[in-house]
């Protein structure tokens, strides 16, 4: 456990599981994908939750918070799973709106001081490069179906938590 305020936005992208799943789809999707998308998908991510936190501080309602973000996880993951390769645009808005509604949930509480975002935004840079390494690793060995199948992991794991099998901490 980190202290102070880079502790606390570092800590923060560890903090829930369905953020932990976005970042690691998003970083599989952006691999997947390769080219521009390879940057572009994460630039993102950061951008969505960067809204969500402006969403909480306005005070902004956002409807279905409970199931929109894990249903579009689960449409990344099966995206990931069937090697769909949408254009970067739509690509960009499918893992821009569950970080919009996990950016508001997590971080939308209280001010944030100048060095929680850069231990989030450190924090968030290691997760998705962990996940863009970990698919690069894998497919360079020729194990391409283990990232489809982590894919359709992600996919299994949210519909189960949409249905209460798995808690959501």
């Amino acid at each position: 456990m980190l202290a102070g305020d880079f502790g606390y936005g570092f800590e923060t992208a560890f903090a829930t599981l369905p953020l932990v799943l976005l970042l690691v789809t998003g970083g599989l999707l952006a691999f997947q994908m390769g080219g521009q998308g390879m940057w572009r998908v994460p630039l993102a991510i950061i951008g969505g939750m960067l809204l969500g936190v402006l969403a909480a501080h306005l005070e902004m309602p956002m409807p279905y918070r409970g199931w929109v973000p894990l249903g579009a996880i689960t449409v990344i993951g099966l995206g990931i799973a069937l090697r769909v390769e949408p254009p970067t645009w739509l690509a960009m808005g499918v893992v821009a709106i569950p970080a919009l509604y996990i950016g508001r949930q997590v971080l939308g509480l209280g001010e944030l001081a100048a060095f929680t975002w850069v231990g989030l935004g450190i924090g968030l840079t290691i997760v998705m490069a962990a996940s863009i390494g970990l698919a690069n690793l894998i497919d360079s060995v020729g194990a391409t179906r283990v990232l489809q199948f982590a894919g359709g992991g992600i996919a299994v794991a949210c519909v189960l938590m949409l249905a209460g099998v798995i808690p959501i901490p």
